[in-house]
């Protein structure tokens, strides 16, 4: 039925005139230099937002791992076959990696370096 659609919508009239809009800006050198610009500037608009996105998340499992209880239940989880497997399968994903890449960015600040790795401290003991 999706291909239906997406063959109904290439045949569109609004649809080709997309594509004949696209080429004439593409031909246009001064049209496609602002194109350019225009991705490259939403790309880098995505990134800053998987940043802080990445940044926020982080900041709130670390601001969860100072409880011990937290940390206790977290280092059971990490005892089990099934979840291990489940983590090593979402390392994989090419989102997660985009997401933990993002991540290395607050490895940057020596504050939040240090609470992470005081954090990795008391989570290896627990385990």
């Amino acid at each position: 039925q999706r291909w239906r659609q997406m063959k109904g919508l290439g045949n569109s009239k609004e649809f080709k005139e997309s594509l004949k809009q696209a080429s004439a800006m593409m031909n246009d050198p001064a049209k496609a230099a602002q194109a350019e610009a225009k991705m490259e500037h939403m790309l880098k608009r995505g990134q800053d937002d998987l940043q802080k996105a990445a940044g926020g998340m982080m900041e709130e499992a670390m601001a969860a791992m100072a409880n011990p209880e937290v940390m206790a239940e977290m280092a059971k989880m990490l005892k089990d076959p099934n979840f291990k497997q489940q983590l090593e399968a979402m390392a994989k994903d090419p989102a997660f990696k985009d997401y933990t890449s993002a991540m290395q960015h607050m490895m940057n600040d020596p504050e939040k370096k240090e609470r992470m790795e005081k954090l990795g401290n008391a989570f290896r003991e627990q385990l």
